[in-house]
């Protein structure tokens, strides 16, 4: 039991920390580049290695663990070559978004062990269908900015 009030608590405390920090970024007028770079890897980290660590003791499906990894690896790698070649900091969008949040509640049924109503494959099927369609939307915003910046 001690495990998942520690649990949740980290992931509220993750939740709410960066919601804040984005909400006074915006506010104070301090959103920077490195800001832009930093705050979505950190995003893709803390849920990765909680992925992983609901895979292990939980029973996280393994295969949509690496679907979450492999989704945030080629993000983050296409994020850093745009800014690396054309100076470009993509911004998270809507899809993206939801699907941080969709991934979240699915790796706490997970964790929880919450069996209620089919909860846990209602919300892990809700999360990959968002993390496909965000793979997606991401995938073309790369090739557009890509061909607009060969076009110039």
């Amino acid at each position: 039991m001690p495990y998942k009030v520690f649990t949740i608590t980290v992931m509220t405390m993750a939740m709410m920390t960066d919601g804040f920090d984005g909400y006074m970024a915006r506010r104070l007028n301090e959103v920077s580049a490195l800001g832009k770079i930093l705050d979505p890897i950190g995003d893709k980290i803390c849920i990765g290695v909680i992925a992983i660590a609901v895979t292990i003791l939980r029973g996280f499906p393994w295969w949509a663990m690496g679907f979450i990894i492999l989704r945030d690896i080629a993000i983050v790698t296409g994020g850093l070559l745009m800014v690396g070649r054309w100076t470009i900091i993509t911004s998270s969008n809507i899809w993206g978004k939801a699907t941080s949040l969709f991934q979240s509640l699915s790796i706490i049924a997970y964790a929880f062990e919450v069996s209620v109503l089919s909860l846990r494959s209602h919300t892990l099927t809700v999360a990959m269908v968002f993390t496909g369609v965000s793979s997606i939307s991401y995938a073309m915003e790369f090739y557009n900015l890509t061909k607009q910046q060969k076009s110039d």
